[in-house]
């Protein structure tokens, strides 16, 4: 007897998890799967959008998305309002207070496991139902607290990319070069980094 399709697992998965979610306030909008054989293009989606008796334009319409690409080991739960979409990781990182459930099942397997799907689909809704109060509350300060730690993790991811830099110049004693990558973050220097710029103009004046 042949087994299920990832198509015919994911969608029996939807069926089973589609009342928590329908619980929140939110209703199956769409279902997108695609299981191209030989390549890494296998992934599906299940998109929610909110249960509203109050009309809203598209672009503000608040959703929930539950996407895997098993090939990839990627699964997610997103959300987000109109096209403006975050993950369910940095939902945790601002209103989590609890520790993150781990992996249970390899995607692979359980692409095809009706049993392992729900878990791990109903693993990251659980973080999410405890971190949600405010988006199901349509608390509007949410999206521009979620913007700004985005932000913020841009900029450190900014500057651990020139901190490296300057750390790569000051070993090849390229002072110039340390001088101009690190004196636009004089406010996110440590104090080894700050060193490396007084060093850095030391030298630089000594060349003149």
């Amino acid at each position: 007897m042949q087994g299920n399709t990832f198509t015919q697992t994911f969608k029996t998965v939807e069926a089973k998890i589609n009342p928590q979610i329908t619980k929140l306030g939110f209703k199956l909008a769409n279902i997108h799967t695609s299981e191209t054989q030989n390549t890494m293009a296998v992934f599906a989606s299940a998109n929610y959008i909110e249960n509203s008796k109050y009309y809203f334009l598209k672009c503000q319409k608040r959703f929930i998305s539950l996407n895997i690409a098993p090939l990839r080991l990627d699964l997610s739960l997103d959300f987000g309002w109109g096209k403006k979409s975050y993950t369910i990781y940095e939902l945790y990182e601002l209103e989590g207070n609890f520790k993150f459930p781990k992996r249970k099942y390899n995607l692979y397997e359980a692409m095809y496991d009706e049993y392992q799907l729900q878990a791990e689909f109903e693993r990251l809704l659980k973080v999410f139902i405890g971190c949600s109060n405010r988006f199901l509350a349509n608390d509007k300060t949410l999206e521009h607290d979620l913007q700004e730690q985005r932000s913020r993790k841009s900029i450190i991811s900014e500057n651990e990319i020139i901190f490296k830099k300057a750390e790569k110049a000051f070993k090849n004693q390229l002072w110039g070069e340390v001088v101009s990558l690190l004196s636009d973050k004089k406010k996110y220097l440590n104090n080894l980094n700050q060193k490396r710029l007084q060093f850095a103009k030391k030298k630089m004046q000594k060349i003149k």
